[in-house]
């Protein structure tokens, strides 16, 4: 003769208990459905205390699952079980159990939670004072006798989709950052958040195409700190089947463009002296020098990130500048490239989405930036400043 008690787990999850009796003896096991499809079962024991067992090490919030129905004995004994589940957790195991379901915006009786975990109430207003102070950048407050953390004080759904996505069309990570990054993302969420986001995950999986095998957050931390202890870098550059030895480079700021992280800094070494932007991705043997380097409040005063937004349909333009603008250009431009450097004036080549794009720019710089190429980009130029001068002077 057979029985069985369901468990609710979540929304699309379940849990089964099974039982087989005879005259002889009883046999045990579970089930779990997720969708109404069997994803997993456990083994066959002899005795009900056993599944209790396996399901506690294998759901962790075991003490909260609904009974949804079943026979009348079983209930009794899961309800049994559940109430004396205080006995699976020590006291670290309460914080961080505790903590996690704050997290994911449950909200805490101080009452219920001591016949929980089986310890006195103060026990619990203690756990809540640690996490407090754990947690101090979220507002965790008391409303109706129940703690809970606000939600504005955390990402929502939505935010969290939007970020993965920024994450996931990035150049510069590699795989291995982006799912560690994807993993401390979507940890605060609910099962139920996690498994609509699953399909994404999947998805990503499926299309992901690594084009950065080396992990980028390590030379980001590198980086921000030679520049704030004002401190010189020296790595090695690869990039187009070639290499350049930086061996002192002053750094600025880190930049992001069109899916990629730039560093912009001035090489002070060597026979290409000048600010320059590189790609994080193509840095190797980051190192931090032991030499101090003087950096200009005005012209570092922080590192500042700049998000410039991408386009499909590109124009190269040419562009003579004054070299104490090249800093200037690179800010705006991290895509140029230097093709000619003498005395004071530097030849950069710029790609931007279209040449309204960056005329407002050149007008800005005045007389220190002269367009070189296309010619009818130049000739635009010209007759814009001959209609100008021609307002100027018919108003005189």
């Amino acid at each position: 003769m057979g029985t069985a008690l369901l468990l609710k787990v979540s929304n699309t999850k379940s849990i089964t208990i099974h039982k087989e009796e005879n005259q002889y003896n009883s046999r045990f096991w579970y089930e779990i459905q997720e969708k109404d499809e069997i994803i997993e079962q456990g083994k066959i024991v002899d005795r009900f205390s056993n599944i209790i067992k396996q399901l506690k090490n294998k759901i962790p919030t075991f003490h909260k699952l609904e009974i949804i129905d079943g026979d009348q004995k079983l209930v009794k004994e899961i309800m049994d079980a559940q109430l004396g589940d205080h006995t699976h957790y020590n006291s670290q195991e309460r914080l961080l159990d505790l903590c996690n379901r704050l997290l994911k915006g449950e909200e805490i009786s101080i009452e219920k939670e001591a016949i929980t975990y089986g310890v006195h109430e103060a026990t619990i207003k203690k756990s809540i004072y640690l996490i407090r102070n754990f947690l101090e950048e979220f507002d965790i407050h008391l409303k109706n006798g129940m703690y809970k953390i606000r939600k504005s004080e955390l990402l929502s759904y939505s935010e969290t989709i939007l970020l993965l996505l920024n994450i996931y069309q990035s150049n510069s990570f590699s795989y291995k950052e982006i799912k560690s990054l994807e993993k401390k993302l979507v940890q605060q969420l609910s099962d139920e958040a996690r498994l609509q986001l699953s399909k994404l995950f999947q998805e990503f999986d499926i299309c992901c195409k690594e084009t950065n095998v080396k992990d980028l957050l390590p030379n980001v931390e590198v980086i921000l700190r030679a520049i704030d202890e004002r401190k010189g870098l020296s790595f090695i550059y690869t990039s187009d089947n070639a290499s350049l030895k930086v061996r002192l480079l002053k750094p600025h700021s880190i930049h992001f463009h069109e899916g990629s992280y730039y560093l912009i800094g001035e090489m002070l070494e060597g026979v290409n002296k000048g600010k320059r932007n590189f790609k994080l991705e193509h840095i190797q043997n980051l190192r931090i020098s032991r030499k101090s380097i003087m950096i200009d409040e005005i012209e570092n005063p922080q590192s500042t990130e700049i998000f410039i937004p991408s386009s499909k349909h590109k124009e190269m333009v040419t562009l003579k500048i004054q070299s104490v603008l090249i800093e200037s250009l690179l800010r705006e431009f991290p895509n140029s490239k230097q093709i000619k450097m003498e005395n004071a004036w530097a030849t950069y080549e710029i790609e931007v989405k279209d040449t309204d794009s960056i005329l407002v720019w050149i007008l800005s710089q005045k007389e220190v930036v002269e367009i070189i190429g296309p010619e009818d980009f130049r000739n635009q130029m010209k007759t814009l400043l001959q209609n100008m001068l021609k307002v100027y002077n018919e108003g005189a």
